[in-house]
């Protein structure tokens, strides 16, 4: 008997031991196939770099990418989906860029020509790999006209009549076109959200019907009233399952790696607003308040808060600078850490405040800075340089509009607390490269959106209207106003790597940055965004 019991016993010995074997070693990256928005940093760096901290491979087709007015190869990019189609299961296309050829290209009504074939080439790719994992996002048109058609000289009258037709539509009644606006142009403004309802609802069905795994959908720069946002209102009746929607544009990719390729952290965080009364605000470009803005993305990453029964008191020297809390709980959360905290810098008049709870601060910190738009506050930068704060935030965001800030800080609070959680599942010299990418995303967003875009760009503005050039139309000056930024942001560039060297640690890792080099390019013949080049030289010490 006994014999019998050992003989059946030793091979689920034998499996468990293979299984546990396994599961301790080392794990390789996930390789994911991208087809991004578009070609900018936030919509390929960014998540290249998060990406390697969460131990996940980004390969995007850079060569094949729109370049500003440039628009994208979609051939080639066809061409190479069916390539990485035989070398990963898991694909990521965003269709403003493989249909449309871009996002600014995509406000051009002529971009919509060939979407059934379009529509058509995806569902036949997508059927011809049932297996893999393929998710498909879309981003709803802006408000306003593209700046490159006839549209654009009637962009406050479309804009305006976009407005009042969405009140119209609210209230169930009608209204009469504008005279001040040509038939022609009207109606091309009108066809492009026409086609992005036509385009949305033939790609919820795919989804519905499994042609796909993931449909999510974005909306850009948006008002309280406008044509997109009557879009969603009709669309929301199909949100729901494999099919999601999230207000905002650049940062969808990332919340989308966080939401469907990272496990959940074992911690929770509080979220903190500087100045509660602001958080019923309508910031610029947001077609919600700011505080829906936030539940919009905690709701998408499967996080609840609850002002009610965790609602406390932070207090300070100054009543006024009081500021209400809400624990965040994850789904799945394992331990609750209140040392982690997110802080929405909504206020520029408790900038002091926030600075005295960045000094006292333990554990994971978070800034979400929507003071002002498309740039960081630059006095909060220089007050943190001069006080030696830096290294005291984990994670900083405060880029183009709330929903980009918000969704990117809260996407890096996911893949931090991954590396945290995974670290010892890393392969060495995946383990090397995340810390490395660790340090280069906390360095470039102080870089980019409190040096250049809170600093420099409008210095550099000036430089070139003083030489005669158009900062939003460089052409063939962009290397030489390359090396106008780079002389511009050395003394920044010096002073930033200084106080980010040293000691560091995330939860058992410790780790010491020896040195970091960077460099500032335009990834287009424009000033309006950078794209800053990290490296890291770094040693683990534990």
């Amino acid at each position: 008997m006994k014999k019998k019991f050992l003989i059946t016993l030793l091979p689920l010995i034998l499996i468990f031991s293979i299984v546990s074997l396994y599961c301790l070693l080392p794990k390789k990256p996930v390789e994911i196939a991208l087809i991004p928005l578009d070609s900018r940093p936030c919509n390929t760096q960014y998540a290249q770099i998060l990406g390697t901290m969460g131990n996940l491979k980004i390969s995007i087709p850079y060569s094949d990418l729109d370049n500003y007015l440039e628009k994208a190869n979609k051939e080639q990019l066809w061409q190479w989906l069916a390539y990485k189609a035989e070398e990963t299961d898991n694909i990521i296309i965003n269709t403003t860029e493989l249909f449309n050829g871009g996002l600014i290209e995509s406000r051009n009504p002529d971009s919509y020509n060939t979407l059934n074939d379009d529509l058509k080439r995806l569902e036949d790719f997508c059927r011809k790999h049932p297996d893999h994992n393929i998710m498909v996002i879309t981003i709803l048109p802006r408000l306003l006209p593209s700046q490159f058609t006839d549209m654009w000289e009637y962009k406050w009258p479309l804009s305006h009549y976009a407005s009042e037709l969405d009140k119209a539509y609210i209230q169930g009644e009608k209204i009469a076109p504008p005279k001040n606006i040509p038939s022609s142009v009207l109606s091309e403004y009108l066809s492009i959200y026409e086609n992005a309802q036509n385009l949305t609802t033939q790609l919820i069905s795919l989804a519905k019907e499994g042609i796909f795994d993931t449909y999510l959908i974005g909306q850009d720069d948006a008002e309280e009233y406008g044509l997109t946002n009557k879009l969603v209102r009709d669309l929301e009746k199909d949100f729901g399952g494999n099919v999601h929607f999230v207000y905002g544009a650049d940062e969808l990719t990332l919340l989308a790696l966080t939401k469907f390729y990272l496990a959940k952290p074992q911690e929770t965080f509080k979220l903190n607003y500087i100045n509660e009364e602001l958080k019923k605000e309508f910031l610029p470009f947001e077609a919600i308040t700011l505080e829906n803005v936030v539940n919009n993305k905690l709701k998408f990453l499967e996080v609840e808060t609850n002002l009610d029964s965790n609602h406390q008191e932070v207090s300070s020297n100054n009543p006024k600078d009081n500021f209400n809390t809400a624990e965040v709980n994850y789904s799945k959360a394992n331990k609750i850490v209140i040392n982690n905290n997110q802080i929405v810098y909504n206020d520029l008049e408790k900038r002091d405040f926030l600075l005295q709870e960045i000094a006292r601060h333990t554990g994971y910190l978070g800034i979400m800075d929507v003071v002002y738009t498309n740039r960081g506050d630059s006095d909060l930068y220089l007050d943190l340089i001069e006080e030696n704060l830096l290294k005291n935030i984990e994670g900083y965001a405060g880029w183009n509009t709330a929903s980009n800030t918000i969704g990117t800080e809260l996407a890096h609070f996911y893949f931090y607390q991954h590396l945290k959680d995974n670290y010892k599942h890393y392969t060495k010299e995946a383990k090397i490269k995340a810390l490395e990418s660790y340090l280069e995303f906390k360095y470039l967003r102080f870089a980019e959106d409190f040096i250049f875009q809170g600093i420099l760009q409008s210095e550099l503005n000036e430089i070139l209207k003083a030489q005669g050039l158009d900062p939003f139309s460089l052409e063939n000056h962009k290397q030489q106003t390359e090396e106008i930024l780079q002389k511009l942001f050395i003394p920044y560039q010096q002073e930033l790597a200084k106080q980010l060297l040293g000691e560091y640690s995330i939860g058992e890792i410790n780790f010491i940055v020896k040195k970091i080099d960077s460099e500032i390019k335009l990834p287009w013949a424009r000033t309006f965004e950078a794209k800053v080049n990290v490296s890291v030289d770094l040693e683990v010490t534990k």
